[in-house]
């Protein structure tokens, strides 16, 4: 029986949508769902204070990173005594994870179970569907992984066939960071080409990247979502007033329309796994007005 431990969050809501829950023996700081994970002894930590605004993150981010390959630390007496037989991580981002690199060389050391190390690679919407049918493979469930990936093409499928049938020339701004401002990358372009939108700041599979106020101004986009990577909506709404007050935002399109939402960015649209499928949707909801059940709920509000 597999032993698995995740160091990341994306990572174990694959093991839920796998089936594979009960064999989850370890979790990350940043794991938070299903409910029933919150038990399970906790792997990692951040090597840096996390309070604080996004300005005061990003410095103490950059910081650390100059002296590591990674901005977390890995509990190896907790590992060794979990004796996982599987350990998840991710090479997309230093940001977001445990680095491939400093987990093998803990692993090599100091567990003495020999875990193999399942390494994900989410850049872009299909690296999102090949790491699902990798995990799966490796934890013997590669079937169950193919339903799942299949399903969530079909949705997505279904989704922008629907945006498809409206007429549109909607640009749209998805802002994943708020100071230093940067907007997301990676799969998110994808989707909004996939849902017929405008999104002209990154290519497919770029990773996101700093802009400076005035380039968003110059776009002016018609619709803007706020979904900084690693913040709860209730961080979002507090820190929406410096973008919100920066000169010429106010003349913005997407502000005169009141087309400006606040969301839960860490469990959506920057989570490259399950959820994709959700984000998708509400995208859709956003843009289109279709109705799938989002908008209603606390991952998101209109900012005005």
């Amino acid at each position: 029986m597999s032993r698995i431990v995740s160091l990341l969050a994306s990572a174990t809501d694959m093991i839920y949508a796998l089936g594979l829950i009960d064999n989850l023996v370890g979790i990350s700081h940043e794991c938070d769902y299903p409910h029933q994970i919150k038990k399970l002894p906790v792997c990692t930590k951040p090597k840096f204070l996390t309070d604080g605004s996004s300005y005061e993150i990003n410095e103490r981010v950059k910081a650390v990173l100059e002296n590591s390959l990674s901005v977390y630390k890995v509990d190896k007496e907790i590992l060794e005594t979990l004796q996982p037989t599987h350990i998840i991580t991710q090479t997309q981002c230093h940001v977001c994870a445990v680095s491939f690199a400093d987990l093998k060389e803990i692993t090599d050391q100091t567990i003495s179970s020999n875990p193999q190390i399942i390494s994900l690679k989410p850049n872009s919407l299909e690296d999102i569907f090949n790491d699902i049918q990798n995990l799966g493979d490796n934890l013997q469930t590669g079937t169950k992984a193919r339903q799942i990936v299949d399903d969530y093409r079909s949705q997505i499928k279904a989704i922008a066939n629907s945006s498809k049938k409206l007429k549109s020339s909607y640009k749209v701004s998805l802002i994943e960071w708020l100071n230093p401002l940067m907007i997301s990358s990676n799969w998110m372009p994808e989707l909004l080409n996939m849902l017929n939108l405008n999104y002209n700041f990154a290519k497919p599979g770029q990773h996101s990247q700093i802009i400076q106020i005035e380039q968003l101004l110059d776009y002016n986009p018609d619709f803007i979502i706020i979904c900084p990577c690693g913040f709860s909506l209730d961080k979002t709404i507090n820190e929406f007033p410096d973008l919100l007050n920066q000169p010429g935002f106010k003349n913005l399109t997407a502000y005169q329309q009141k087309n400006i939402y606040l969301a839960d960015g860490n469990n959506y649209f920057n989570r490259p796994g399950p959820r994709i499928v959700e984000t998708v949707q509400i995208l859709a909801e956003i843009v289109y007005g279709l109705d799938y059940g989002h908008l209603n709920k606390s991952f998101i509000k209109p900012a005005i």
